[in-house]
């Protein structure tokens, strides 16, 4: 599914990154796979994880095309303001997790899953509970937040700030949760290693 391209067309211009060649690395092999994300929302999610500093354009390209969306109620100013402090917040979490999920996702030598996947495809996130590297509580948490961030790119209806504060929040827990296991395995491997003379 492609997604919101409206809202990912507008993020670009905005950012001044419409031109191909832009976007090439980062349109490298999107996972086109049922239960993928869409293909719109991965290249957006791949844009901000490597330059955090473009979260308020993309909201601002978001912003601009839910005020024309017939779906949408209008809000107050301090709604507004409200929505888009939940947004950045959930928006940057979210990439957050997406990082320590893509090292976890290293880590875990899935092997052949097919095409090249995201660490927070259904595919990947299914095989990591299997291996036993995320607990069904956290797959169970996973599931929920990307569907949170799917409906924010192509649903009908704008996401209630206070949905998005709480998520942002899980995100944050969760994404701690797993550095510190990321951290505690790296220091194993590292007491791990043989010494070779003194």
């Amino acid at each position: 599914m492609m997604g919101r391209a409206d809202i990912l067309l507008r993020f670009l211009q905005l950012a001044g990154m419409d031109r191909p060649k832009d976007l090439d690395i980062y349109t490298e092999n999107l996972d086109a796979s049922p239960g993928a994300p869409p293909l719109a929302v991965q290249v957006s999610d791949r844009i901000l994880a490597e330059k955090p500093e473009l979260i308020p354009v993309y909201r601002q390209a978001w912003e601009e095309l839910y005020q024309s969306n017939p779906y949408a109620q209008p809000a107050s100013e301090e709604r507004n303001v409200e929505a888009a402090i939940a947004f950045t917040s959930f928006i940057t979490e979210w990439i957050g997790l997406e990082k320590v999920m893509s090292e976890l996702f290293g880590k875990a030598r899935l092997g052949d899953l097919g095409a090249p996947s995201p660490a927070l495809s259904r595919s990947a996130i299914t095989r990591m509970a299997q291996n036993n590297d995320i607990t069904p509580t956290e797959r169970g948490a996973i599931h929920r937040l990307r569907n949170i961030r799917n409906e924010m790119v192509h649903g009908r209806k704008q996401l209630d700030e206070k949905v998005l504060t709480v998520a942002a929040e899980e995100a944050h827990e969760l994404r701690l949760s797993i550095e510190q296991r990321l951290s505690s395995a790296q220091r194993n491997e590292a007491t791990d290693v043989p010494s070779f003379g003194t």
